[in-house]
């Protein structure tokens, strides 16, 4: 998930930096809410056995006073990084109240393998981000890719009908039938979608129009109910993924 949001912000022209900071603290929240406080040393282990089992890059705490961590890893390891950073200090913190920062990062090419020698500090600067709560009003969303450019798209109609169209091409008739929403409602959806380049019309050799696409969604939320039924328009041979990065920070 860090690495699709990572990609797409980066497509978009946005520093990811803040929002690295911020999905870490999630994560790290989320893998250490049922742990006991534990003493620095220990929140340490604590915090390379996480990192090593949810990233598979390995992580060496090379001495404790300063702080100093060696991560090895392939040539994809600089992109994740600051993520894992920010991930191991954050869990650190929730476990022993000691907040850390970290500073210098040195790179190293060692026998293909990429390493990267990292000293914490002690910071007076604590995360506004230690407790991490889903947000009540979650803003659904899908991320979508075409020829190599991506598309944010929000509106909950365009986004049910993009999945249903994405199974397989319909027509105004099929799609009516399958939602509970006014025809005039929807043919204004279909329309800007048109205009936005997401749908085309064709006509087939019989005389019947129909709706296509060739936008694929690689990122969406999928918390609310489906606005028709019998269609199973997820599936994982058309590399759909479900997800939700809303989250508020506190």
């Amino acid at each position: 998930m860090g690495y699709l949001m990572k990609v797409y912000l980066k497509s978009i022209g946005i520093d990811a930096l803040v929002m690295e900071k911020w999905y870490s603290e999630a994560v790290a929240e989320s893998k250490v809410r049922f742990i006991s406080s534990c003493k620095f040393e220990e929140a340490i282990v604590i915090a390379k056995r996480i990192l090593n089992e949810a990233t598979g890059f390995k992580v060496n705490v090379y001495s404790v006073s300063p702080l100093t961590v060696i991560i090895d890893g392939d040539e994809s390891l600089k992109g994740f990084l600051n993520m894992m950073l920010y991930t191991f200090s954050a869990i650190i913190r929730r476990l022993s109240g000691t907040n850390l920062c970290a500073e210098p990062k040195e790179e190293h090419q060692v026998d293909g393998v990429t390493r990267f020698k990292t000293v914490f500090e002690s910071s007076e600067d604590l995360s506004s981000c230690r407790t991490i709560k889903r947000n009540e009003e979650m803003q659904r969303f899908a991320i979508l890719e075409k020829d190599r450019w991506t598309k944010v798209l929000t509106n909950d109609i365009q986004i049910d009908v993009l999945k249903f169209i994405s199974e397989c091409p319909v027509s105004m008739q099929e799609i009516i039938s399958c939602f509970d929403t006014p025809r005039s409602t929807l043919s204004y959806n279909i329309g800007k979608m048109m205009e936005d380049g997401l749908l085309e019309f064709r006509v087939d050799e019989n005389g019947v129009g129909r709706y296509h696409s060739n936008y694929h969604i690689f990122l969406m939320t999928s918390t609310s109910s489906k606005r028709y039924s019998g269609i199973e328009a997820i599936t994982e041979r058309y590399g759909f993924m479900d997800g939700y990065l809303r989250f508020v920070a506190s």
